[in-house]
């Protein structure tokens, strides 16, 4: 009887360190590209109410971001790349990243596919 409870007991420790362990847990990762001057909605898989959360932007003269009911808002300025991070700040961890990708109007990284254009042009009298 006294063996049993020996290992009830062993196992009711064995299984309790081995839910109090923290889950490792990936930064969630997303990429967009935007026009200069436009703003663009990214939709994130991160729940925004389980904690408190701020965002960072490495360049901001690039882009900017607010938290809004839809996800990320990404604002931007002028062309260029930079990464904007969702912070966790009750954990201090980082819960995304947003490689954010500008580009403006006739830039030269815009692939021309080469299909042409038919104008038609009609005359009235």
């Amino acid at each position: 009887m006294r063996i049993d409870r020996f290992l009830l007991f062993v196992l009711l420790l064995a299984s309790s360190y081995g839910c109090s362990e923290e889950q490792p847990y990936e930064v969630e990762k997303e990429s967009v590209s935007i026009w200069e001057g436009d703003t663009r909605h990214v939709i994130i898989e991160t729940d925004l109410t389980e904690h408190n959360y701020k965002l960072e932007s490495e360049n901001q003269e690039i882009a900017t971001a607010t938290l809004d009911e839809m996800g990320v808002c990404i604002a931007t300025y002028k062309s260029g790349s930079t990464m904007i991070r969702l912070i966790d700040t009750d954990n201090k961890k980082i819960a995304c990243e947003i490689y954010v990708y500008v580009k403006y109007f006739n830039s030269p990284e815009i692939i021309n596919w080469g299909i042409p254009l038919k104008v038609t042009l009609i005359i009235r009298e």
